[in-house]
């Protein structure tokens, strides 16, 4: 595989909805209450534990899971 090899000038997917819920590092059961509250399927946040960028979404089980930022 050679990214250079594509040519995504043309590709322009829809984006619904992009948002930062907070600034405020959050624990992530606080982070899991306000997805709850949301009704939407996932939240982007600061961790406390990690000071690090998170994506927690819950999957169609009704299971969550959390991805961190590696920087």
């Amino acid at each position: 595989y050679d990214e250079d090899d594509y040519d995504y000038s043309d590709y322009q997917p829809v984006v619904k909805q992009s948002k930062l819920d907070s600034t405020r590092p959050m624990h992530i059961g606080e982070a899991i209450e306000r997805l709850e509250m949301s009704g939407r399927n996932a939240i982007l946040f600061k961790n406390y534990s990690t000071d690090k960028y998170a994506m927690l979404y819950r999957d169609d089980q009704d299971e969550y899971e959390l991805i961190e930022a590696d920087v």
